[in-house]
């Protein structure tokens, strides 16, 4: 499984601020994430979208160290299709960026 920046972020984090840690979970799907922290098997660093728009509440720890701030990339084909263009759109519209 490919380490994203964001895991290696709050791994980093955690180091930092001297607390202790293991890995129980990996996943690249934030549902199934989503899924391990509901059931109170595991923390999960997560974007903020993901924790105000579920059905259920999610606590923020305040005791837990800050993360850096993350970009996200959108790349396309040089000469992308309609499909690509709708999507790309679509992604952009959600992040309220124009296109």
């Amino acid at each position: 499984m490919r380490w994203s920046s964001g895991r290696l972020a709050a791994l980093d984090a955690l180091k930092h601020a001297g607390i202790p840690y293991r890995i129980a979970y990996l996943s690249n799907v934030s549902e199934s994430q989503l899924a391990a922290v509901r059931a109170d098997l595991a923390v999960a660093a997560l974007p903020l979208s993901r924790i105000t728009n579920c059905n259920q509440p999610i606590c923020v720890n305040e005791d837990l160290p800050k993360l850096p701030y993350t970009q996200i990339i959108l790349r396309t084909s040089v000469n992308p299709g309609e499909n690509a263009k709708a999507l790309a759109a679509q992604v952009l519209s959600a992040f309220n960026r124009p296109p």
